[in-house]
């Protein structure tokens, strides 16, 4: 597998395919590459941005990025750097999941995705004999996923969903709601809930958490040093102790703790 300009801080491989926890150090720019294998990444920590000849993404906690293999791209890596959870596949060794999955570069988010690659993340933070099974397992069910994400355009349920998954991207620190939601796309909130499930395998309201979450894990790290009763507000919870308890849930850790350990490793 090939140098991904990162340090694999743990790594596991089983049958054709490598599971990292992966550090990228601050302020790291690399130059254009491509890869041999598919790569996928999930952001855990920190920020950067994926660069290609047909654009970028700037990507934070929460988003999953994949990266066909041989498409030439290069990184820039911000603030205190980044952790992902990265995973590279060779597409030659399960051709029917390959050849369904995206042929240049796209980045995703879902709570079902970020749900499994935080599963995934933890597995390698306590690795057994038993890890390497349980990470193949995870990545494989990610892979399906992206590979099941339709194609931009679609009519029907999938593109209900996804016009409401772009509201809720720009009104997730409000009081917002399934029926506001409906209202706003002038549908049966019925009819939506289930089209939104359908398409991300959450509720709207689990979405919108996942987003609140994914805004403070961001910004814990990108040096504004914002107090966590701001932040709490910022993003949408009651207080501070709604917010800890909610990112407990999710990181297994206080966002005290999640702040301070992105802190630069030489």
């Amino acid at each position: 597998m090939q140098e991904c300009f990162g340090a694999h801080e743990v790594a596991v491989r089983q049958n054709r395919m490598l599971v990292t926890r992966t550090r990228h150090v601050p302020t790291l720019r690399t130059p254009a590459h491509a890869h041999p294998v598919m790569c996928l990444h999930f952001v855990v920590r920190g920020q950067y941005d994926e660069h290609t000849r047909a654009g970028h993404h700037r990507v934070d906690p929460g988003w999953v990025l994949f990266k066909p293999s041989g498409e030439v791209h290069w990184n820039e890596f911000r603030g205190p750097g980044a952790e992902t959870l990265r995973i590279e596949l060779d597409p030659e060794a399960l051709p029917d999941l390959t050849r369904r999955l995206p042929g240049r570069l796209t980045a995703l988010r879902s709570p079902q995705l970020a749900a499994l690659a935080r599963r995934a993340h933890r597995e390698l933070g306590a690795v057994d004999d038993l890890t390497p099974i349980v990470a193949e397992s995870l990545a494989l069910e990610i892979f399906a996923l992206v590979a099941r994400q339709p194609a931009g355009g679609e009519s029907g349920s999938g593109s209900l969903a996804r016009r409401c998954a772009e509201l809720l991207d720009v009104r997730f620190t409000r009081s917002y709601r399934l029926g506001d939601a409906a209202h706003e796309l002038g549908v049966d909130r019925t009819a939506l809930a289930r089209a939104f499930r359908r398409e991300f395998g959450c509720t709207v309201g689990e979405f919108i958490r996942a987003r609140r979450i994914e805004y403070v894990a961001a910004r814990l790290t990108d040096g504004s040093h914002r107090s966590l009763g701001r932040l709490a507000i910022e993003a949408g919870f009651a207080d501070q102790s709604h917010m800890t308890r909610t990112f407990r849930s999710v990181y297994g850790c206080t966002p005290g703790t999640w702040r301070g350990d992105l802190a630069p490793r030489h």
